[in-house]
């Protein structure tokens, strides 16, 4: 109890340390950050019975962000329940890694997560990024335990809501239950089941949200397939583009949709690729060089290190859980757009922080028995009689 005392005490110094840290790299000087998309949502907290089709997609976030204003209009609660989140994301960071490389491993895959500039930015922001990333995680740590009294419920708590808080929510909530169905259910034959049956569902659910929210006329749906035709890579920003063939029909359906991705697959894959590149590298032409090369450097060790930890690793239930979380979040970004911040690459890199605290700590322990092995080796003989 007392170890577990002097960790939360030790976490919520990082967190503050990480908050400072990022404020006076980022000029973030209030508490309470309500920039961009804060005021959509600001907006929306303040007639919750009359949300819009497009703002139902994120109500668990709006409602969420209503209810925090009892107590004051400005976001601070909002911001304290964020940074509770984060601090209980932290808790399931360093369980996952300590499984894979032991304390130290736990330890600095947590440091990472509260002190990293690109991930703490959001911790404050009044914006889904900071919530969606720690129950991300929570429930990664939730789905690679054995089922009992308070995993179950707790695991579809955040289910739910993750498909409440933002529209992809509905993919990390199938893995998330795709991961406890593959640690918990036996028969080959009922888990494949099982599985499927979870996936046609979140699909049915997820284009029935796209098929039916819409901003004035143009459905989310016909966005993502104008954006392809566009050869959009990252959202907005027109200067970074892909050329694609153009279609033989004026129509933008689903079943057009796919269509064109069939009749022009190596163009789609190829603009997929890129939206995935421009997402993961971080960098972008818009930031400062310092900036740039501060991203470039951090995330060229952050790569490298989780995949050290990939290859070392031999805990296979988290390896399978990291794959699960990554390929259907990579898929969607592949599918639709990069962002200008570069935030939506963190639903996936959050899954393999663990594997860069692995990495990180391998490395260090194997040095410290080169150098231990060395002195020993040039340490004198002591005299024979």
């Amino acid at each position: 109890m007392e170890y577990e005392i002097r960790k939360l005490v030790v976490f919520v110094a990082l967190l503050t340390f990480g908050q400072v840290l990022v404020s006076s790299l980022f000029g973030l000087n209030t508490f309470v950050i309500s920039r961009g998309d804060s005021l959509f949502y600001f907006a929306a907290s303040a007639r919750v019975t009359e949300l819009t089709s497009f703002e139902q997609l994120y109500s668990g976030y709006i409602y969420l962000l209503h209810s925090s204003q009892f107590v004051s209009n400005s976001g601070i609660l909002m911001v304290l329940i964020q940074s509770t989140l984060v601090i209980l994301a932290s808790y399931s960071l360093y369980s996952i890694a300590e499984k894979l490389g032991g304390s130290r491993a736990g330890w600095i895959s947590a440091a990472f997560y509260l002190l990293f500039p690109l991930i703490t930015q959001w911790t404050r922001y009044i914006l889904t990024e900071s919530i969606f990333y720690a129950l991300i995680i929570i429930g990664m740590r939730l789905a690679t335990y054995k089922r009992n009294k308070w995993i179950t419920p707790s695991l579809i708590c955040v289910v739910i809501i993750l498909t409440l808080l933002r529209p992809n929510g509905v993919i990390v909530a199938c893995a998330l239950v795709t991961i406890f169905i593959l640690s918990n259910i036996k028969p080959i034959s009922v888990k494949a089941l099982l599985i499927l049956l979870i996936w046609v569902l979140g699909s049915f659910y997820g284009l029935m949200l796209l098929g039916s929210n819409s901003v004035g006329q143009v459905t989310v749906q016909n966005t993502i397939f104008e954006r392809t035709l566009e050869g959009n890579i990252v959202f907005g920003v027109k200067e970074i583009s892909y050329k694609m063939p153009s279609p033989s029909t004026s129509d933008r359906s689903n079943g057009a949709f796919v269509n064109y991705i069939l009749e022009y697959p190596a163009d789609n894959l190829r603009l997929g690729a890129l939206r995935l590149f421009w997402e993961f590298k971080q960098v972008r032409p818009w930031y400062s060089s310092s900036l740039n090369v501060f991203i470039s450097l951090t995330m060229f060790n952050f790569y490298l290190f989780s995949l050290i930890g990939l290859i070392k690793a031999r805990h296979k239930v988290i390896l399978r859980s990291i794959t699960v979380l990554t390929i259907p979040s990579a898929t969607l970004i592949a599918g639709t757009w990069a962002i200008w911040e570069g935030r939506f690459a963190w639903w996936i890199l959050v899954c393999w922080i663990p594997l860069f605290g692995f990495g990180v700590s391998y490395v260090y322990e194997f040095f410290s028995k080169q150098i231990r092995w060395g002195a020993r080796e040039n340490s004198p003989t002591p005299p024979s009689h």
